[in-house]
């Protein structure tokens, strides 16, 4: 299979302590095959929701020069529930401040390679329910992971397959057999030999075609309107 990458985000403003922790980090993610990219944070600095949505484990100081570590893990933690979160410190009264923001993890400092091995079983694990949520597709020769629940339909057209997402539409270079045996099949229906639609964007079914939330119009061709009303009955439980 494909080389876990994961990406490690350190809060923490003692050289010794970031050098301890790294060293660590990579040690386990060479014992488990895995490449990682770590980078360290000497103060508290705001994070983009991006750059959060890409980092599969933050670790912070809980007493961070220039503001308090906890502060930056629950602005990350209002918009990113599931990213692990571990908090460093030398004092043990911090360890209850540490569950208002669901941490899943509190380190007292010297951080051991054995807790720092479970916390990186928590990294990985998220890393890879992220990914299955994720569509990863090449454009302008980057790859981009996609929130699978952000398509509204896919459009085979030519050589290329149109992504219409909630916010722009993305041209794929991937082909749409492809993209059809990459989405999940519980949530995407083939509505016509060149649309794949999220079922959970369909407001109501008419004889040709489906109308989006949105109000958008999608074909449906004779051949798969059977299977698209048995899956709408099956998953909609009649309410179309």
């Amino acid at each position: 299979g494909n080389t876990v990458e994961l990406n490690v985000r350190i809060f923490e403003d003692q050289p010794a302590a970031v050098q301890q922790l790294t060293q660590a980090v990579q040690d386990w993610c060479a014992t488990h095959h895995c490449t990682v990219r770590i980078a360290s944070y000497p103060s508290e600095v705001s994070i983009d929701d991006s750059t959060a949505s890409q980092t599969d484990i933050f670790f912070f100081d809980i007493e961070l020069a220039g503001g308090s570590g906890l502060h930056a893990a629950q602005a990350i933690r209002s918009h990113h529930p599931h990213v692990p979160i571990v908090f460093l410190t030398n004092h043990q009264k911090y360890v209850f401040d540490g569950y208002t923001v669901q941490a899943f993890r509190y380190l007292m400092k010297p951080i051991t390679p054995k807790d720092c091995a479970s916390c990186m079983e928590q990294a990985y694990a998220f890393s890879q329910s992220k990914q299955q949520q994720m569509l990863r597709i090449i454009q302008k020769g980057r790859w981009w992971f996609l929130p699978i629940e952000q398509i509204l339909y896919i459009e085979a057209t030519g050589h290329v397959c149109r992504i219409q997402t909630q916010q722009e539409q993305i041209d794929c270079r991937k082909s749409f057999c492809e993209l059809r045996q990459e989405l999940p099949p519980h949530t995407f229906i083939q509505t016509h030999r060149s649309y794949l639609v999220n079922y959970r964007d369909i407001h109501t079914l008419s004889d040709k075609s489906l109308c989006l939330d949105d109000g958008e119009q999608i074909p449906v061709s004779r051949s798969y309107r059977p299977a698209v009303i048995q899956f709408l009955a099956t998953h909609l439980g009649g309410t179309l």
